[in-house]
């Protein structure tokens, strides 16, 4: 690409064609992009990237610039820009299913200027890429007071009162939710735990839903045994379940949401009943959204469907796969 210099004044006369032959251009920035396959470098410039230090071991997409012969400057350009094997360059203009607490990649719509067919295109987003670009999470509102007259409210501390509090029960509570705010949900359902053993007054409804959504990560993520993983999913969608009957839509679009969640999790290791799971959790999606139209409940619905329809796509290709080799072999023995 070549651009214009700024001193052109043939540019303001009369006659712009006048002294086009004699105008002077300088060559625009010296740079490339590349990944660990390839180098893309203009509209006509492409190969294989150098095995140099600067460019080995690298992953994902890099910008290049090249300010001299001698010199090279880097920077990742993951997860904004993605070329595809035919070297088109997209950028990201959007991320599905985007929260402060990933538990699955989220999808990226990868925009192509001028692309006569499938301008946009959906890839997956290692959770690596994207989390360091999430803005803190905000810390909640401390709240002046706290109404306990119904167990079935939410009932949040105010962090000035965390470290005062004398009632052993508020403390297991605070105890729990903290654990959560904080993702150590391990500690989090063990507070949990205690609050159901002991049947306490502010075991709540919002309790119940937190306990529910660290439950069902605490089982996501563990090495326990597979039936070990099951029980835990199957007790958090009871426990969410239960939390859905809160009084308020919010909450109970939240507890649809968690349960959701946890219901596409367990069909990832329960392929028995993988197919009736999924349509629940679907189902559980629609339940949230319906009562509350969060971008992230929007995000996880259409992230899900997406993901349904290719799991469908697959056990249909399977299924005719297999149904032709019974016929293959019935035709054989025949």
């Amino acid at each position: 690409m070549w651009l214009l210099t700024h001193d052109l004044k043939w540019l303001n006369d009369e006659d712009a064609t006048k002294d086009i032959v004699n105008q002077k251009w300088h060559t625009s920035l010296c740079g490339q992009i590349f990944d660990q396959n390839a180098y893309v470098r203009g509209s006509s410039m492409f190969g294989k990237p150098l095995t140099d230090e600067t460019h080995q071991n690298k992953k994902g997409v890099y910008w290049e610039w090249n300010p001299n012969k001698n010199e090279r400057i880097t920077w990742r350009a993951s997860p904004f820009v993605y070329f595809d094997d035919e070297l088109k360059v997209s950028l990201l203009f959007r991320v599905t299913n985007l929260s402060y607490d990933l538990d699955v990649n989220p999808t990226g719509e990868y925009h192509r200027f001028a692309a006569e067919v499938e301008p946009v295109q959906r890839r997956d987003i290692s959770v690596d890429d994207i989390k360091s670009w999430l803005p803190e999470k905000p810390s909640p509102e401390p709240t002046e007071a706290r109404d306990t007259s119904d167990t079935n409210d939410a009932i949040d501390t105010p962090e000035s009162l965390k470290l005062e509090e004398s009632n052993p029960v508020d403390n297991l509570r605070t105890k729990a939710e903290d654990a959560f705010k904080n993702r150590n949900y391990k500690e989090a359902v063990v507070c949990y735990d205690e609050m159901a053993r002991q049947n306490l007054y502010n075991y709540t409804h919002v309790a119940k839903s937190r306990h529910g959504a660290a439950l069902w990560r605490l089982a996501n993520f563990s090495t326990e045994d597979i039936e070990t993983r099951k029980k835990n999913f199957l007790r958090a969608i009871d426990l969410l379940d239960e939390a859905s009957k809160h009084r308020d839509i919010g909450y109970q679009a939240e507890a649809h949401y968690q349960k959701s969640k946890a219901l596409w999790h367990l069909a990832e290791i329960d392929s028995e009943n993988k197919e009736k799971l999924l349509d629940t959790a679907k189902d559980e999606a629609e339940k949230a959204l319906g009562l509350a139209l969060e971008q992230r409940y929007i995000g996880w619905y259409e992230w899900m469907l997406e993901r349904a329809e290719n799991i469908e796509s697959e056990t249909e290709t399977y299924d005719s796969e297999s149904n032709r080799l019974d016929s293959e072999n019935s035709n054989d023995r025949n």
